[in-house]
């Protein structure tokens, strides 16, 4: 039996924080420098899964071999977390990279309203002619389905007082194919 082993049994058995600190005394450089490598020379992540693979080994002291080579386990699990770590760290990038996508298409902040306003005024203002004279909600929603603005944002913008959902919504689709003609 190695003194590792003996270390490890001796934790295993009385739960021994001495022996546990002389286990992780010897192999905390070699479990850093093969975290620190496997995570592409993340220093926080390398002690993260360091730290991760040392609560493994307390928690699983107890059901390993008396004949378990330690430094061998050690580097083995160490390869295993950082691989887990990794994973979770590139799905996480990839859902941040899409969120970011997606409020890039999805632009509701006021500048952008406010950029918008003078157009909704105009139109407004700006009467459609049809064979009939078009109503109001019906020339919004003409200038709505031409720049494909969304009406959440829209009802973001307080200077606007009209809910324009309610009045898109309200149109029949006959009047609104009339008054696109």
């Amino acid at each position: 039996m190695t003194e590792s082993q003996r270390l490890l049994a001796e934790y295993a058995q009385s739960s021994s924080e001495a022996a546990f600190r002389e286990i992780v005394t010897r192999y905390l450089d070699l479990t850093y420098s093969t975290a620190l490598r496997l995570v592409d020379g993340d220093a926080h992540l390398a002690q993260d899964v360091t730290q991760l693979v040392f609560i493994d080994l307390a928690r699983m002291a107890c059901s390993l071999s008396g004949e378990v080579m330690l430094g061998g386990w050690i580097h083995r699990h160490c390869c295993f977390v950082a691989r887990k770590v990794m994973r979770g760290e590139r799905r996480r990038a990839a859902r941040e990279r899409q969120a970011l996508e997606m409020n890039a298409l999805r632009d509701d902040s006021q500048v952008s309203l406010f950029e918008i306003a003078p157009i909704l005024d105009e139109a407004i203002d700006y009467p459609v002619k049809t064979r009939q004279q078009a109503k109001p909600h019906i020339r919004i929603s003409l200038l709505f389905n031409t720049l494909e603005i969304e009406f959440q944002g829209i009802r973001a913008c307080r200077s606007l007082k009209m809910d324009f959902e309610g009045a898109a919504s309200a149109i029949p689709r006959h009047e609104y194919a009339q008054a696109r003609e």
